[in-house]
C-alpha cells in the first residue's frame, strides 16, 4: 500500500494528467472528487497541481491533442533518474524524453517499456511526490495492461528491482509488483492481460482512484461527460470497479476497495 510519508524506490510517486482543456479537466475532476485546482501560471507551463484537504493528490499539464494524446502518467521513484534511463534502454524500453532538472524540486525521464506502455522516472528533489494517496478520492492503485505480463514485469524489475505476489483469478494470473525486500501488504499495483474490449490502445498504465461508492462514483463520471469502458461490477475479494474515459479521452478506473479483513 502507498504511503506518502515514505515513498520506496521504484513506487509510484507521483500522477499527471495531460489534456487539452485545462479548465474542462478542473471542473470535470472537481465534480467528480471533490479536487481544487492550484494554476502555477505561464512561468511554470500553466502547469498544474490537484489539491484535496490541502495536500497535492495529482497534476495537470495543459498540451495541445494533436501533439500529445490525453492521459494519465505514472511517475515511479528512482535514485537516480539518469542510471535508469540507461537501465531502461538496455532492457528494451524506450527514452522519449532524456534525464532532465526540473528546477530544484527533482529529475525526471519519460519512458516506454518495450511494450509501448508509457511512464516516467522521478528522482526527487524538493518535490518528494505525492502529498495524499490511498485515501478516499485519491490514488492508490496503478495497474498496467500488457500483452505480455511476465515479460512486462522482468522489465520492471530489472528498471526497479521489483518483486512480485501472483493472485490465481478468472481469466488468469494477476502479478503484482511490490518494492525489492518488501512484502505483499507494500504491493502498489498490478499486471494484467490486455482487455479484448480496449486492446486496440495498446499497453498501458492505468491509475485508480480510491471511492466510497463505485456506483455513486460512476453516476457522478457520466453526468460530466466521461465514457464507461467497464461499467461497475465487483471483483470477488477485492472490491468494486469501474473504468472510464474522461471528456478528453484521458482513461483512468475507480475503485470501493473491500474492507480489510
Amino acid at each position: 500500500m502507498l504511503n506518502s510519508a515514505h515513498y520506496a524506490d521504484g513506487e509510484p510517486v507521483w500522477l499527471e494528467l495531460s489534456t487539452p482543456d485545462l479548465d474542462r479537466a478542473e471542473d470535470f475532476y472537481a465534480g467528480l472528487f471533490g479536487w481544487s485546482l492550484q494554476r502555477m501560471g505561464p512561468d511554470m507551463g500553466n502547469y498544474g497541481l490537484f489539491t484535496l484537504h490541502g495536500k497535492t493528490v495529482a497534476a495537470v499539464m495543459p498540451m495541445p491533442a494533436d501533439k500529445v494524446p490525453p492521459a494519465w502518467t505514472i511517475y515511479f521513484k528512482t535514485p537516480d533518474a539518469s542510471a535508469s534511463a540507461q537501465t531502461i534502454e538496455r532492457n528494451g524500453g524506450t527514452v522519449t524524453t532524456a534525464a532532465t532538472d526540473v528546477m530544484d524540486l527533482g529529475r525526471l525521464a519519460a519512458c516506454t517499456d518495450p511494450q509501448g506502455a508509457a511512464f516516467a522516472v522521478w528522482e526527487p528533489g524538493t518535490n518528494k511526490g505525492l502529498g495524499l494517496v490511498t485515501d478516499t478520492n485519491a490514488f492508490f492503485w496503478a495497474e498496467l495492461e500488457s500483452p505480455e505480463p511476465p515479460a512486462a514485469v522482468t522489465f520492471y524489475g530489472r528498471v526497479f528491482g521489483w518483486e512480485t505476489t501472483t493472485m490465481h483469478m478468472e481469466g488468469g494470473d494477476y502479478l503484482m509488483p511490490h518494492p525489492a525486500g518488501g512484502t505483499p501488504e507494500d504491493m502498489f499495483a498490478g499486471v494484467a492481460p490486455l482487455d479484448p474490449a480496449t486492446s486496440g490502445r495498446g499497453s498501458y498504465w492505468l491509475p485508480y482512484f480510491n471511492v466510497s461508492d463505485c456506483d455513486a462514483t460512476a453516476a457522478k463520471a457520466l453526468a460530466g461527460g466521461a465514457r464507461a469502458e467497464v461499467e461497475p461490477r465487483d471483483i470477488p475479494g477485492v472490491g468494486r470497479m469501474a473504468r472510464f474515459t474522461d471528456p478528453h479521452g484521458a482513461v483512468f478506473a475507480v475503485m470501493t476497495p473491500n474492507p480489510r479483513s
